[in-house]
């Protein structure tokens, strides 16, 4: 374990002596929402930063689609050969590895 010295206000010091048996668990309760609160600074400052890029035409956001989108049907293509379900057939009786 290793040993910190600290120089605080008179008034700090008064008021922590009565918890200086607790004083690890402040700094690590502390330490946790100090990082808690850069973490969520620095989401915010990301967040403004991509709408500000948005709000000046350089980053284009994409939209979510709707629940019930569906895509637009497509054309049939006509393919010339065996059907799939012949080719099936006639695979079924032949090694897997010949």
């Amino acid at each position: 374990m290793h040993q910190i010295t600290l120089e605080v206000p008179d008034e700090l010091a008064i008021e922590l002596q009565p918890y200086h048996l607790h004083l690890l668990d402040f700094l690590r309760i502390g330490l946790a929402e100090w990082r808690r609160r850069q973490e969520a600074e620095t989401d915010r400052a990301i967040k403004a930063l991509f709408q500000q890029m948005a709000d000046e035409g350089k980053l284009i956001q994409p939209q979510p689609y709707p629940a019930n989108y569906c895509p637009p049907e497509r054309p049939m293509v006509r393919v010339r050969g065996k059907a799939v379900s012949e080719i099936v057939i006639e695979q079924r009786n032949r090694p897997l590895y010949e």
